[in-house]
């Protein structure tokens, strides 16, 4: 990590001028995520998808902006840059879509020092961030190569949103992805997910003679089983140190034979894995670990690590130290996001959080004290990194 503090004037980062006052820059990132907020971004209902990535659209009318509304197999997603091309040299990432929620919690409330709304952790509030961030450093800086690339199927696994979208061909400098699990915290690594079904079909014997058949039951106990000792270290995962692979069994049902015993039996079992490989090699392993067994995949996501070592994410974990007032945890983390499509098309990859409570909860709320200290991180991040480049494009220069 830093030893020292960077060296830097912030006025002079900000041209010379005076940043924008706290509590009007405050204000408009509270009105932008009120008005995300309101919208019932769920999945489900592709108008609300849409009518959210036209509201984040109209937010960039005024000034020069290059606005795509993208879909993917019918998955609306947006990007604005504030230059022409597919790779700026920061890009903002979010996502728009959230998890089901009460009808009192798609009206955003602000009381005791938190915004109360569903998707205010997660992460609407990071997206307007995101979005005042780049208007106010577009306006005094349009020199600045920037984008905000927001998906709008992150809930449900990010396939038709961020993954088409790397797809596609676009990149960037760097990544600051702002759905990270934990508070304070620069995430270095994510688990992959591997949630499939296992299936196990025979032919029962009698309760009293087990030996003339199978038990179903039995069977797809015995493969879970099998599965488990694969990963000999997966008790050990806790809240202070979740590095370990973890299963979660969903659903568990069987169908009985006439004779009494289940001639079918299935589990939903889902794999947060932190071994060195794909989800689709790891899939052929537990395969051939359980031949009796069907095997078919629901969801997966690929293990992410970035490089906390690189001075690019020193430099962002010491603003956000500065910030915030505060010492940061530098840890992976136990779930996913959109960051992972990334990884083999960014140079660097921060994943940061959005202080707060109750992230897919009933009372899901974030710290109204953090708008500004995340905003302030962003927007000087842009500039120490611009200014390095313009540096170190000068340095080149002098040498040709």
């Amino acid at each position: 990590m830093i030893k020292q503090r960077q060296d830097f004037d912030r006025s002079d980062l900000m041209g010379g001028g005076d940043r924008v006052s706290l509590g009007s820059t405050e204000t408009k990132i509270l009105h932008i995520t009120q008005n995300l907020i309101r919208f019932q971004s769920t999945v489900d209902q592709l108008s609300q998808l849409e009518a959210i990535v036209d509201y984040v659209a109209d937010l960039f009318l005024e000034g020069q902006y290059f606005v795509k509304k993208l879909s993917f197999n019918n998955v609306p997603s947006i990007l604005i840059t504030t230059h022409d091309g597919k790779r700026p040299d920061i890009l903002f990432n979010g996502h728009l879509d959230v998890v089901a929620g009460y009808p009192h919690q798609f009206i955003p409330d602000v009381k005791d020092g938190y915004l109360y709304g569903r998707g205010s952790v997660d992460m609407k509030l990071f997206d307007a961030i995101a979005i005042q961030a780049m208007i106010d450093l577009h306006e005094s800086q349009p020199e600045l190569s920037l984008g905000c690339y927001f998906s709008c199927d992150e809930e449900v696994g990010g396939v038709n949103g961020a993954k088409e979208f790397v797809e596609a061909g676009y990149s960037s400098g760097v990544l600051i992805n702002g759905d990270a699990g934990v508070d304070y915290a620069l995430v270095t690594g994510s688990k992959g997910i591997l949630r499939f079904t296992m299936t196990a079909e025979t032919t029962p014997g009698r309760p009293a003679y087990p030996w003339e058949g199978i038990n179903a039951a039995q069977q797809l106990l015995d493969g879970f089983n099998e599965i488990q000792n694969r990963f000999p270290k997966h008790e050990l995962a806790n809240a202070s140190d979740n590095w370990h692979t973890t299963f979660s069994i969903s659903n568990l049902k069987t169908e009985q034979h006439p004779s009494g015993l289940p001639f079918k039996a299935q589990m939903t079992l889902g794999i947060n894995f932190i071994d060195d490989l794909s989800y689709d090699e790891l899939f052929s392993k537990l395969k051939k670990l359980v031949p009796n067994l069907v095997l078919e995949q629901i969801n997966v996501a690929e293990r992410l690590e970035v490089d906390d070592q690189h001075e690019v994410y020193e430099r962002f974990l010491d603003l956000a130290e500065q910030n915030f007032d505060r010492k940061f945890q530098v840890k992976k983390d136990n779930g996913s996001s959109d960051a992972k499509f990334f990884k083999d098309a960014m140079e660097h990859i921060i994943i940061v959080k959005m202080p707060g409570i109750g992230a897919h909860e009933p009372d899901e709320r974030a710290r109204v004290d953090g708008i500004m200290p995340m905003y302030n991180t962003l927007v000087e991040f842009c500039l120490v990194e611009h200014k390095k480049k313009k540096e170190s494009l000068e340095k080149v220069g002098e040498l040709v």
